[in-house]
């Protein structure tokens, strides 16, 4: 599996667009496709997350054996905290992927509880609604 970054950033606009006005929708079934359509979602983004922290791993593995050749050769040795520090600088890139699937998700996670208690709440006020109808 390769990573899709272009994909992940346009499922973060597509949320934030498709998504903004999720609270003000009246009907079930619009609120229930909406939720098929991010369960459907989440297992590509799931398996980007997984990608995308391979890959950091290993960037991470090769800025450690770059730091640890250059320092060896030059007799110089680093601090712990700076050569995390040095690791993370030269993993930028895959830690910004790593960060978007994660944050993806967790949106998507996060909407899709808030998309389930709106249609309960949708539900138990269609259920009282027919109840005062039959009690006039």
């Amino acid at each position: 599996m390769k990573l899709e970054l272009e994909r992940i950033e346009k499922a973060f606009q597509w949320l934030e667009t498709e998504f903004q006005a999720t609270g003000k929708m009246q009907s079930v079934d619009s609120l229930i496709h909406k939720l098929d359509l991010l369960c459907n979602t989440l297992p590509f983004v799931n398996s980007q997350m997984a990608v995308t922290k391979r890959l950091l791993n290993e960037a991470k593995v090769r800025a450690y054996n770059k730091l640890t050749m250059s320092s060896h050769a030059q007799q110089k040795y680093y601090a712990p905290s700076l050569a995390k520090d040095y690791v993370a600088a030269q993993c930028s890139d895959e830690q910004y992927a790593y960060d978007m699937c994660e944050r993806c998700s967790r949106t998507i996670v996060h909407i899709i509880d808030a998309m389930r208690t709106a249609i309960s709440a949708l539900k138990t006020e269609m259920t009282i609604s027919q109840y005062s109808q039959n009690v006039m």
